[in-house]
């Protein structure tokens, strides 16, 4: 691994790695002349210490004795290596080809990063029940900045659903002499999230951002279970698994390919196209235990907590999970 230390004073704690395209090539030794050298040269010049390092199998790193071992996890682990031993808890990361699009090297090791903060949301739901069936509509909306543990960049996000479902009773059973009733149904719902990235640039640009957006449409398979603790107050878990969802997310490749400029200049553009998936390709389920207790004849007070977890195998095995707590008051007519 070469290093470029800054030249004055640094004007930035974070340090900058390189990721090198390939496969095969390297970063150590290839690009230490002509151009790339003037570009690390001038960073370094900035402020910034600068890290140049080969993948294991490529330029002066030692190669495998099994090549099965090469893969996308090994990649992630050993850059999460260098981090500890650059001994940072922030890095910026700049690839090409292989090390930022096409084995999404720099995508995969993103998406092991937690991202905290509080968000804002509302909803606004609608229930209307007729002896034996449920009709539910909600539409619910989340806006907030989450921080990453250790990147350099903010994070603005928001996420959208709207959803209708339709239950009918399926079951029916006492517990701790309370009823419990079961609602199985199905319903279609439409789901966004979307996150600009911003990272302040100390090269006079002001800033570069960049934009994720995952967008599906989903038909849902639903359950809900219903407990009556008292005359007054009641238990509702609920739990939505989209069964076929069809999903528009950024394009790979470049990231200024048509697909991904046509939502860059209208974000609706995202909403047409995609592709479809089932559930067990890419599981999105959505669960939430809700409180219910009557206030009057006609408002009663609702508590919940949700649970959303989201995973992908491709293309790239990926987990997210996101917990909201929300309170309101419901209006019966």
């Amino acid at each position: 691994m070469n290093t470029f230390p800054p030249s004055k004073d640094s004007i930035s704690s974070i340090p900058i790695v390189f990721l090198h395209g390939g496969p095969g090539a390297n970063q150590v030794t290839e690009n230490l002349g002509g151009t790339p050298m003037l570009w690390y040269k001038h960073l370094a010049s900035c402020g910034y210490d600068i890290y140049l390092c080969d993948q294991a199998g490529s330029g002066l790193s030692s190669r495998l004795q099994n090549p099965a071992e090469y893969t996308i996890d090994r990649h992630v682990a050993d850059l999460e290596l260098i981090r500890k031993i650059i001994g940072k808890s922030k890095l910026i990361l700049i690839g090409g080809s292989i090390g930022i699009n096409d084995f999404h090297i720099k995508d995969e090791y993103l998406s092991l990063l937690p991202y905290r903060g509080l968000m804002l949301s509302t909803r606004l739901s609608f229930e209307a029940r007729l002896k034996s069936v449920k009709h539910e509509a909600e539409v619910y909306f989340n806006h907030g900045s989450p921080s990453p543990d250790n990147q350099a960049f903010d994070i603005t996000q928001n996420i959208g659903l709207l959803a209708y479902s339709f239950m009918m009773k399926a079951g029916k059973a006492n517990i701790a002499d309370s009823p419990l009733t079961v609602y199985l149904g199905a319903g279609l719902s439409s789901f966004i999230m979307n996150s600009d990235l911003i990272t302040n640039s100390k090269l006079g640009e002001g800033y570069y951002t960049d934009q994720n957006w995952y967008w599906f449409h989903s038909f849902n398979i639903n359950a809900e279970g219903e407990y009556l603790i008292s005359i007054d107050k009641t238990l509702i878990i609920k739990l939505q698994i989209p069964f076929f969802k069809i999903v528009t997310s950024p394009a790979n490749g470049h990231w200024l390919g048509n697909q991904n400029k046509a939502v860059l200049n209208n974000f609706f553009n995202a909403a047409g196209g995609g592709k479809g998936e089932f559930f067990w390709k890419n599981s999105v389920p959505l669960s939430s235990m809700e409180y219910r207790q009557q206030l009057s004849s006609h408002f009663s007070f609702r508590g919940s907590y949700g649970f959303n977890y989201a995973s992908s195998n491709t293309p790239f095995n990926m987990g997210m999970y996101m917990n909201n707590f929300s309170a309101g008051v419901d209006w019966i007519f």
